[in-house]
């Protein structure tokens, strides 16, 4: 799987694709980054909260181009 970077801008959150299956689990790693696990325990996404002030790198092109879905 391709990593991929999807932006909220109403909820300033992104998420950060790295797995496959939905998020069953998600475990908070810092203030603003918290972790999604699927059924199996896997990694699925990595959720970055208010990610305009916490990591405005990312949302530089080519990830701003990417909506939420």
């Amino acid at each position: 799987m391709s990593l991929k970077f999807v932006y909220d801008p109403e909820a300033d959150a992104g998420f950060l694709k790295v797995g496959e299956g939905p998020s069953v689990e998600t475990e908070p790693a810092t203030d603003n980054i918290n972790l999604d696990f699927n059924a199996k325990g896997e990694l699925v996404s990595i959720e970055i909260l208010n990610v305009s002030r916490s990591a405005p790198g990312l949302l530089a092109k080519p990830f701003k181009a990417v909506a939420a879905e």
